[in-house]
């Protein structure tokens, strides 16, 4: 009997020595939490107010081209063949990258309103009078914001861990991407002919 009542005492210390130690983890974890909460919380106010800095540059970087338009310094068709050569070579990396995000189903940032993406911001700050491409060049909003509503489906799929809804969504974003580089080439080869 005094064996087996040393054995639990030992067992009794090592249990109170796992039990402390577990504790002493459980406090450290909950320290950790509050401050990556905390950290979460003052990241939300930075992306906050970077929004509103890139909404006032959007503005006025919108305001400086109308007042530039029809100028001296008014955007040259080979200007505007440019910017959507960049254009479609950003939805490529972009289109990329919703792919790995897919494919990975692992949730990456990637940018899903179409108003503050590199060409967004060039789309809606360019005031284009040629009548020649005016229609095509109005019609490229809607598909544009499309693509990137289905990358935002796509993101909610895979958070959700639904794969065939995101790779449904993957595919809908291509289709846009697709109707838009057929927009784009019509503008460049309308602006390539004057």
């Amino acid at each position: 009997i005094n064996n087996s009542m040393s054995g639990i005492t030992i067992a009794t210390d090592e249990i109170h020595a796992a039990m402390d130690s577990s504790s002493s983890d459980a406090e450290t974890l909950s320290h950790m939490t509050n401050i990556i909460h905390e950290d979460a919380l003052i990241s939300k106010e930075y992306a906050e107010t970077i929004s509103v800095i890139d909404d006032e540059l959007s503005q006025t970087t919108k305001e400086m081209m109308h007042a530039l338009s029809g100028g001296k310094h008014a955007l040259t068709d080979d200007d505007l063949i440019e910017i959507i050569d960049k254009a479609y070579e950003t939805h490529q990396n972009w289109l990329a990258n919703l792919e790995e995000i897919v494919d990975t189903m692992e949730s990456k940032p990637i940018q899903v309103n179409g108003n503050k993406c590199a060409f967004g911001h060039y789309y809606h700050s360019i005031k284009v009078d040629n009548p020649l491409i005016l229609d095509n060049w109005n019609n490229i909003d809607e598909i544009h914001n499309e693509l990137h509503e289905y990358g935002a489906l796509a993101l909610d799929a895979v958070k959700a861990k639904d794969q065939a809804s995101a790779r449904m969504y993957l595919e809908d974003s291509r289709d846009k991407s697709k109707e838009i580089l057929a927009i784009f080439e019509e503008i460049k080869s309308i602006l390539g002919q004057q």
